[in-house]
Parts: structure tokens; C-alpha cells; sequence
């Protein structure tokens, strides 16, 4: 489903590398103006980019549809279990062994966290609303994004050098650029105090 949602919302095959026509994308873009499109001109202009750009009227229509929390708490929910799969969770010495952590359970979460990444950095380059919706403080997704740079950097348990913990590191600033870029909204939360209990050790 993810992968369906990669390719709809950014024109992107996962499965093959190729994206949507680079050269039809720039001719729409050129024959109009996108924040037309996005309701800050004249909407029959807009209007007509939609209907000669697939790209842009598949965002448009998900962002009128209510959908876009959802995919910033799928996110979220994403990164806490990142969280938990790099937190030891021995408990005693007859679970040493199990305590190390599941690197194929990881690498899992994180082909699912960079493919909503994906999705998210590409709807708050199409929209400014899209971005405010994206970081609603319900999804919980620009706290979320806070704790895996933070917990992921400092956890003293963890190689921060280490290919998979650097590259989610990479992958949550990279998102969290994309939220806050002329977003009041998720910025607000940046400097918000956060009580959280459950950070690595």
C-alpha cells in the first residue's frame, strides 16, 4: 500500500527507479503557475494544471480529502517502533541473547520509514497546506521526528557512525526540513518542552 502511495503521490516506481515524465512535468509547469493550482490565484487556472498534470491533482485531492494525518501518524508510529527496535530489552541474564536487536526487524521499519519520508517531502513541495496538515500536533509526527535524532544521536547504547542509525538520522532532518520550511505550525512544536520517559538508555 505504501509503495502504491509512493508512486501515485510522487510519480515514482520503487520497483523500477522511474518516475513520472520530467519533461511533460516541466511543460505543465511552464504554461502556468503552480500556486494557481494550489488556490492562491485564479482557480479556473488551476483548474487546468490539475487536469494536464496527474501529479499535482492526485496531491490536491488528497489533501482536500482529510487524508494527509494519516500518513504523519503512520510515520510517527513508524519511528517509535524504530525506537523500540534498537532499545536492549534484556531482562536478566536468561534473555541476554534476545536483547540484542532484530537488524532485519529494522531494516523493515526503515524501508517504511524512507518510503513515508518520500511521501511526506514530496506533498509539502506541491502545497503549503499540505504541510500545516502533515504537522498537526495530534499526529505527534514532529516530536517523533525530534526523538529519533535525539535518541539515535546521544543513546549511548548506539554507533551513531553506523550506516543504519546514520542514514534514519539523515532521513528524520531531512523530513523535518521539509515540515517546518515556511510552516508556523510544526516550527511552534520545535521549541515546545517534551516529557518523554521512554528515551534509549
Amino acid at each position: 500500500a505504501i509503495d502504491a502511495a509512493v508512486y501515485i503521490i510522487t510519480g515514482k516506481d520503487s520497483s523500477s527507479g522511474d518516475g513520472a515524465d520530467d519533461a511533460e512535468m516541466d511543460d505543465d509547469d511552464g504554461d502556468s503557475d503552480d500556486d494557481d493550482f494550489l488556490g492562491d490565484g485564479n482557480q479556473n487556472q488551476g483548474d487546468d494544471v490539475s487536469s494536464k498534470n496527474p501529479i499535482l491533482f492526485a496531491n490536491e485531492m488528497l489533501r482536500k480529502s482529510g487524508s494527509l494525518p494519516d500518513y504523519s501518524r503512520a510515520y510517527a508510529s513508524t519511528l517509535s517502533a524504530i525506537l523500540l527496535a534498537y532499545k536492549p530489552h534484556g531482562d536478566g541474564d536468561q534473555r541476554q541473547v534476545a536483547s540484542a536487536p532484530c537488524h532485519r526487524c529494522i531494516a523493515y521499519l526503515q524501508k517504511r520509514a524512507s518510503s513515508l519520508s518520500g511521501i511526506i517531502d514530496s506533498l509539502c513541495c506541491l502545497s503549503p497546506k499540505a504541510s500545516i496538515a502533515l504537522s498537526c500536533p495530534e499526529s505527534y509526527l514532529v516530536p517523533g521526528l525530534l526523538k529519533v535524532i535525539a535518541d539515535l544521536s546521544f543513546g549511548s547504547n548506539l554507533d551513531a557512525a553506523s550506516p543504519s542509525v546514520r542514514d534514519e538520522i539523515l532521513t528524520s532532518l531531512k523530513t523535518l526540513t521539509s515540515l517546518t520550511h515556511e510552516n508556523s505550525v510544526a516550527c511552534e512544536q520545535l521549541v515546545r518542552p517534551y516529557n518523554w520517559d521512554n528515551s534509549l538508555p
